[in-house]
């Protein structure tokens, strides 16, 4: 797994709205990473023990960093995943306990509801910028934040 698509995946889909990391350094010392949510910068930086102020950085300019000061990767990359996983087991559990609230049907409409406003959206955005935007536009491929899938035997 990229430590990218970690990071990138954390900024985009993680429910907490601060993460504190402590990493290892392969000379022995520590990185403090933090992750903050609505912050100008969402990633900051600076070595353990030190009275140094901490480092804003974007997630390019993190792993740069991280690079340039030897931290153990395979740490890192242990420590975000476990993060990526809670969070995905957290949403888990948030499905299934709306889906035990609304039902099937209820979460089906809901997700049916979000993709049609979502598409409403785009075609209003598209439609309000000049033509030629609006043909490159509808030409280039959109990647979505998030898509749902409903499992194939759920109606819908």
């Amino acid at each position: 797994m990229s430590l990218t698509r970690l990071l990138r995946f954390i900024e985009t889909y993680s429910f907490d709205h601060q993460i504190y990391l402590c990493i290892r350094r392969m000379d022995g010392g520590e990185e403090e990473i933090m992750f903050r949510r609505g912050q100008r910068s969402t990633w900051t930086i600076r070595s353990r023990g030190l009275d140094l102020p901490w480092l804003e950085r974007d997630v390019d300019g993190l792993l740069e960093m991280l690079a340039a000061r030897d931290v153990d990767t395979a740490h890192l990359e242990r420590e975000l995943l476990s993060l990526v996983m809670m969070n995905i087991v957290h949403a888990e559990e948030m499905r299934r306990e709306a889906t035990e609230m609304f039902g099937p049907g209820g979460i089906a409409s809901a997700v049916h509801q979000f993709e049609q406003m979502t598409e409403r959206l785009k075609d209003a955005i598209t439609s309000a910028i000049s033509p030629e935007q609006a043909t490159k536009a509808k030409a280039s491929p959109v990647r979505p934040l998030l898509r749902l899938v409903r499992p194939k035997d759920e109606p819908g």
